[in-house]
């Protein structure tokens, strides 16, 4: 799952976003997408980003801003086994990340901070936004230098939806 935009999203019960739930230890790639104001508002939820259940993620160069489970947490994860989690961008998610990943922090490679989105809001239609960063936003050139991926422009990959090898712009 990469270069998407997830804005908005609500959900009565797990994941605001995104919800992946597998049988076993199911492998997933999970990378450069932005998750904007996710909501899981259920009574037993989970994840107002992103919630994964029964699948080993690599989550990585991903943005989640304004996500929350009831205030909680911006994304969760339920296995019990190690997974990859690096490179990512969290920013007034409550919590930022719950569950069994609660065992990871921010770091060099998961950052807090305000990614700098630029086209968002101005006629309060998200549909119409596009949820470009600004040149200046953390996000820019800070994703997995190891991963090669690199973004449009050449670089080392940018975190969020427009960092990956099928962005449709470059950096700006």
């Amino acid at each position: 799952i990469y270069n998407n935009v997830f804005v908005q999203g609500l959900s009565a019960g797990y994941g605001g976003a995104l919800y992946v739930e597998f049988g076993g230890e199911t492998r997933l790639d999970v990378y450069n997408n932005t998750f904007i104001a996710n909501v899981a508002n259920g009574v037993v939820s989970g994840g107002g980003a992103a919630l994964f259940e029964g699948v080993l993620p690599s989550f990585f160069n991903n943005i989640v801003v304004g996500s929350s489970q009831n205030g909680i947490t911006g994304v969760d994860f339920v296995l019990g086994s190690p997974i990859d989690f690096e490179y990512n961008l969290f920013e007034g998610n409550g919590a930022d990340f719950g569950g069994d990943l609660a065992q990871y922090e921010l770091s060099e490679t998961n950052i807090a901070g305000d990614p700098e989105i630029v086209d968002w809001g101005a006629d309060i239609q998200c549909f119409t936004d596009a949820f470009y960063t600004s040149p200046f936003s953390p996000v820019i050139d800070s994703g997995d230098p190891d991963i090669t991926l690199n973004d449009v422009g050449g670089s080392i990959n940018d975190i969020g939806a427009y960092g990956g090898p099928a962005a449709k712009v470059e950096d700006r």
